[in-house]
């Protein structure tokens, strides 16, 4: 009884210590992923194809191909698995060269300690600065911007937007506190300061 009480005892101790080491290792490899103006860790926008393969080393990817009729181009997605379960997703459309990246996980920090999840509050008091404009991509999407070149744009799904024509429902003017981040994304047309300085700013 007392063999087997020791055995469960050291069958604990040592799936707490897997445990731990396997939380340690995923907090050292998020905090090398840093959310920047021009990447996410090792993926880089401006990169060919080849590039970003070859940058990728052992991190584990899908790679997906699209070809649009009505659009006439192709469109490539790589979902780069940087972290366990956090991903990353990079966009190459008819360019040759690495376009966007973006990702919906909360596990990638910005240098100030930004992350997607975040409440319109929350970012707000991060960057004081930053700016709430909205956007028709995909629908009517809420961005939030930092225009200093350094970062890329934090996006809500704002369920209360309806797209008439150009037309902006008036509930999408106010900014909800409490409204999530539900991505952050960044191009090369979108990453050099004053870019947004004319677009119009939502309180």
């Amino acid at each position: 009884m007392k063999l087997q009480s020791g055995i469960l005892i050291s069958v604990c101790l040592l799936m707490s210590l897997t445990s731990c080491v396997t939380a340690k290792a995923e907090q050292a490899c998020r905090q090398k992923m840093l959310l920047k103006a021009d990447n996410i860790g090792p993926v880089q926008l401006g990169v060919s194809k080849e590039e970003l393969v070859s940058s990728l080393s052992e991190i584990p990817y899908q790679r997906k191909d699209y070809y649009s009729e009505e659009a006439g181009n192709d469109h490539t997605d790589f979902v780069i698995e940087l972290c366990e379960n956090s991903y990353v997703t990079a966009n190459f459309y008819s360019e040759e060269i690495l376009y966007s990246i973006e990702t919906q996980s909360s596990a990638f920090l910005t240098v100030e300690g930004a992350h997607v999840g975040m409440t319109a509050e929350e970012l707000k008091n991060v960057y004081p600065e930053g700016k709430f404009i909205n956007a028709w991509n995909e629908g009517v999407r809420r961005f939030f911007i930092i225009d200093d070149g350094k970062h890329g744009v934090f996006t809500f799904d704002s369920g209360r937007c309806v797209d008439d024509g150009y037309d902006v429902s008036s509930e999408c003017n106010a900014v909800l506190p409490s409204e999530l981040s539900v991505r952050y994304w960044t191009n090369s047309s979108y990453t050099k300061p004053g870019v947004w300085k004319n677009i119009e700013k939502t309180e």
